[in-house]
C-alpha cells in the first residue's frame, strides 16, 4: 500500500479548510499552495534522532524516485508541529522513530534547511533482547 498523498489533494484539502475557516485571504492561499508545490520527496534510514531540537538525520537511499548517488551525505532534517508522522493508519511523534527505520519524507528546503512536512516510517527495525529492557521479545 503506498502512503503517499498526492499533492493535488492535499491543497484541495488545505483550500477548502481555509476557505470554511473563513481565512480566504489570497495571500494565504499563495503560501499554502507555494509550500505543497515546493514539496521535495526522499527515502532512507534514519541515523540519529534529537527530540528535543525537532531533528532527524537521514541517510538517503533515494532521492525522489531515483536511487540516491553514493557521494549524497546524510542529511539532517527539521520537524514542527505541522510535521505529520505515520506508519499506516498510526500517527506517531517523533520520538517514536528510532534509528534503522526506515522512512519516506516529503518536505521543503528554504536557505539550506530541510523541513519535513510528511514522514512515513516504511519499516522498523525490531528491538533486540537487552538485560535493561527483558519484555522485548
Amino acid at each position: 500500500m503506498n502512503n503517499r498523498r498526492p499533492a493535488s489533494r492535499i491543497l484541495r484539502f488545505l483550500v477548502a479548510a481555509v476557505l470554511l475557516l473563513g481565512i480566504g485571504s489570497a495571500s494565504v492561499l499563495a503560501q499554502v499552495a507555494g509550500s505543497i508545490a515546493n514539496l521535495q520527496q526522499a527515502s532512507g534510514k534514519i541515523l540519529s534522532i534529537d527530540v528535543p531540537r525537532s531533528t532527524f538525520q537521514l541517510e538517503f537511499s533515494a532521492i525522489g524516485r531515483q536511487p540516491a548517488p553514493s557521494s549524497v551525505k546524510p542529511t539532517t532534517f527539521m520537524t514542527d508541529e505541522q510535521t505529520t508522522i505515520s506508519k499506516g493508519s498510526q500517527h506517531l511523534e517523533l520520538g517514536s522513530l528510532k534509528p534503522g527505520d526506515q522512512v519516506q519524507v516529503e518536505y521543503v528546503s528554504h536557505e539550506g534547511e530541510n523541513l519535513a512536512r510528511f514522514i512515513s516510517v516504511q519499516s522498523v527495525i525490531p528491538q533486540q533482547k537487552s538485560p535493561q529492557n527483558p519484555s522485548v521479545r
